[in-house]
């Protein structure tokens, strides 16, 4: 909220004009997503699920489209953030309050857990076929179950994911020829002046 910071020179880059402001306010969330994506080496022809539906699972839902995944299953407790991952590209969508991930997922090659609670923890581990990866992106505080029999059984590869590494540089140019706009899970903009009473009190909304 300040006119002016001093940050270190390494976390500085330089946006391009056709990187518009719009796209630069979600760089930091895109630049997350993309580094999940990476760690959870999504191919072209993946089956990919994304439990949970905010802002970096919307993002990692559109870039894995964008890498090629021929189906895209997310899953969320909103009706507005899944009809908004369905424009984003999701092929199927879940809603979590009554239909099962996995029974609609039925064996995916990589599943993104983006929430950080155990209900989706377990529902992206669940939706995993023999051999598959899971990567855990949510943030959380809680304590986490695992089952180490099915998870030795099926083979399953878990992955965990945190912020981004020398991500930028490859994400700016993504943006600035077109390959990724990552603004459209901008559903509204706030006057500065607005911040607070229209957008951190209000933000629970969507």
């Amino acid at each position: 909220m300040s006119e002016e910071a001093i940050v270190p020179a390494y976390m500085l880059h330089p946006l391009p004009d056709a990187v518009t402001d719009r796209q630069a306010a979600v760089l930091e969330a895109a630049a997350v997503a993309l580094h999940a994506l990476r760690r959870g080496r999504v191919r072209a022809g993946d089956t990919v699920a994304v439990a949970g539906a905010g802002p970096i699972g919307l993002l990692i839902a559109q870039l894995a489209r964008i890498a090629g995944a021929r189906r895209g299953i997310v899953s969320d407790v909103s009706t507005t953030r899944l009809a908004l991952a369905r424009d984003l590209g999701a092929t199927d969508i879940v809603n979590a309050t009554d239909q099962d991930l996995a029974n609609v997922a039925d064996g995916v090659d990589v599943a993104f857990e983006a929430v950080g609670l155990p209900s989706t923890f377990d529902a992206a581990l669940a939706s995993v076929r023999k051999g598959g990866r899971a990567v855990l992106v949510g943030l959380s505080n809680r304590p986490m179950t695992l089952d180490g029999f099915d998870i030795v059984n099926r083979e399953l590869e878990l992955i965990a994911s945190v912020g981004y590494q020398n991500i930028y540089p490859d994400l700016i140019g993504m943006i600035a020829s077109g390959l990724f706009d990552p603004s459209r899970i901008v559903t509204r903009e706030i006057p500065l002046t607005d911040a607070v009473t229209d957008g951190k009190e209000s933000c629970h909304e969507f």
